[in-house]
């Protein structure tokens, strides 16, 4: 932790992106030094920054680290675009309520995003996705798949295992327990909102693939990924 009560380290990407599984990996894994780490607990949307923390995985934190307004070292988490639209648009990201203050938040933060949100929900979505995570990738040391974090498949020789290695050198610790993390559910964040479902219906994968072009590639996703 820093002077300020800041944490040390920052995980970042989009929101629904994974950095909720990510906290619980860090926090419940981490064995030298044993770290915590929060979800939104410093940069958050509402209420106080939480002291305390060695680390918060959070994506509203990207603004801050851009602006010079807090430095450490950073590990960026992206996850699949076309899961990542639909948990946006399940979660009113670019819904029906785009004036609460995570929307606001992006759509302040994210003029691609604001823009696009003229043409559909889904479009502003994917352009909060290509952008958001673009901008991360600039400022972090570390950019991984959530995909790949979470696939224990071949336990200590697994591809989660060997990525939350690469984040351990980064953030400055280290892991151990990989059963312990391979027990943690993947949709520790999950929220469901069945009033949107209509909205994830709407979402064309083909569509989404499109509108990214290059720039689904050029974060390690392409439309057989």
């Amino acid at each position: 932790m820093s002077a300020n009560g800041a944490p040390r380290t920052a995980i970042i990407g989009t929101g629904r992106s994974g950095t909720g599984y990510a906290a619980r990996l860090i926090t419940e894994t981490s064995t030298t030094p044993s770290a915590n780490c929060g979800h939104e607990g410093w940069w958050r949307a509402l209420g106080e920054p939480v002291p305390g923390l060695d680390c918060d995985a959070s994506w509203l934190a990207l603004p801050d680290i851009e602006a010079g307004a807090w430095s450490g070292p950073v590990v960026h988490i992206v996850r699949d675009p076309v899961a990542t639209v639909q948990s946006l648009l399940r979660t009113e990201f670019f819904g029906m309520i785009a004036d609460t203050p995570y929307p606001s938040f992006a759509m302040e933060h994210c003029k691609a995003a604001a823009d696009a949100l003229a043409v559909s929900p889904v479009a502003a979505a994917v352009e909060f996705w290509a952008d958001w995570n673009s901008r991360c990738a600039a400022v972090a040391q570390l950019t991984v798949r959530i995909e790949d974090v979470s696939d224990w498949e071949g336990g200590p020789d697994s591809i989660a295992a060997a990525t939350r290695d690469l984040i351990g050198d980064v953030l400055g610790i280290e892991f151990g327990a990989w059963q312990l993390a391979a027990a943690i559910p993947t949709d520790v964040n999950h929220r469901p909102h069945p009033i949107n479902d209509d909205l994830v219906l709407k979402v064309d994968e083909a569509y989404v693939w499109d509108r990214l072009g290059w720039r689904a590639p050029a974060l390690g996703y392409g439309a057989a990924s």
